[in-house]
């Protein structure tokens, strides 16, 4: 097998290659890959900055799923890799016959109908549990002073912003009632906000604190559970209370198989 010539890809993008000898943190987005360098500076582990990272994405990339998103975790320590199933489960009021009395033929991609009672919070306390060592709401800290500051918009994000505005002004003429709250949230007047612009989410600031002070079981049996399932019933919804009391993200065996002399794992 020919020799990895890190000189020859180097200068292939505008960017250079990143050599680090301490820890590295990466993601999507600068500002939670710096929220994540903090937090290994200031002695957290890498557990600790993958879930402040996770904190800081719903905010700085709202056009992802953000609170409303799965996770599943592979994690290497001590000699063990442990797998954490976070996915999201469907409501039990839903089944494949109310989807096909709505007149679709598979689940659709707006609305109540996909929608699921998320894993990411779920996940995050488990995995702060078992592997971090800082406190939920010192892993939060930094996204909730950004909601509440304040940051600028990138270009990348602002692209992606303003085609979801155009998404979701379509679908809030269909049912402003499930729409028309994240065109009150994420826009001006209707319109995406400007690259550079500074975007303040005081409210994400304040559901985070919630998070932080229940170590996240407000959002399964307390506060912002009680929230979603409100307008849920207002609006059409599926979800019922029991939906988010028995959800809990499940620790799994990783599945494996040897390919050319290496363990490749997965998720079961």
């Amino acid at each position: 097998m020919p020799q990895f010539d890190p000189l020859k890809y180097s200068f292939a993008s505008h960017r250079n290659v990143v050599y680090a000898t301490k820890g590295m943190a990466c993601s999507t987005s600068p500002i939670a890959s710096q929220v994540g360098l903090d937090i290994l500076k200031s002695g957290g582990n890498a557990m600790d900055a993958a879930i402040a990272m996770a904190t800081t994405l719903p905010l700085v990339e709202p056009t992802g799923n953000g609170l409303g998103s799965d996770c599943f975790a592979l994690v290497w320590t001590d000699g063990h890799l442990y797998g954490l199933d976070g996915s999201g489960v469907a409501p039990m009021a839903l089944s494949a016959e109310k989807v096909r009395e709505a007149g679709y033929s598979a689940v659709p991609m707006n609305g109540w109908l996909p929608t699921m009672v998320p894993g990411a919070p779920s996940a995050w306390a488990e995995l702060r549990r078992r592997f971090g060592t800082k406190s939920m709401a010192e892993l939060m800290a930094p996204a909730i002073s950004y909601a509440r500051d304040g940051f600028c918009i990138p270009v990348n994000v602002y692209k992606q912003w303003k085609a979801e505005v155009v998404r979701f002004t379509a679908a809030a003429k269909e049912d402003p009632a499930v729409f028309g709250p994240w065109l009150e949230y994420f826009t001006k007047n209707g319109q995406p906000y400007a690259p550079g612009e500074r975007f303040r989410n005081p409210d994400y600031a304040a559901t985070l604190e919630s998070l932080a002070a229940s170590d996240c079981e407000s959002y399964y049996r307390g506060e912002i559970m009680q929230k979603i399932v409100d307008f849920s019933n207002r609006t059409g919804g599926f979800f019922a209370e029991s939906d988010f009391a028995n959800y809990k993200a499940q620790w799994v065996e990783p599945i494996s198989v040897n390919y050319k002399g290496y363990d490749v794992f997965e998720m079961p």
